[in-house]
């Protein structure tokens, strides 16, 4: 999960490492390890990482509201609802976002 901090060119990504299976628009709890910032066109890249660490995929895209520090609003096409990460864990409820 990659969530862009500011739209300046030099904006990096708070990324967490998720678990590559979860229901896409569904309500959903998993582990989230919170990884090292990432530079941005990571967000236009997708498939193996380097050292057998795992695969990256985009599965949404779209814009967000943080409401508090490790609580956002997501609206996507595929999530649109609440996320929220804290203690190493991502919880996500769906909702009609306006």
């Amino acid at each position: 999960m990659m969530l862009e901090t500011d739209s300046a060119p030099d904006s990096v990504l708070t990324t967490w490492s998720i678990p590559p299976q979860f229901p896409t628009g569904l309500p959903f709890a998993c582990p989230a390890t919170r990884l090292p910032d990432h530079r941005k066109h990571y967000l236009d890249y997708e498939g193996d990482v380097p050292g057998d660490r795992g695969t990256v995929a985009r599965i949404d895209a779209g814009t967000y509201q943080q409401l508090s520090q490790g609580t956002f609003i997501l609206h996507g096409a595929n999530f649109s609802g609440q996320l929220t990460v804290e203690n190493e864990k991502m919880t996500f409820e769906p909702r009609e976002c306006s």
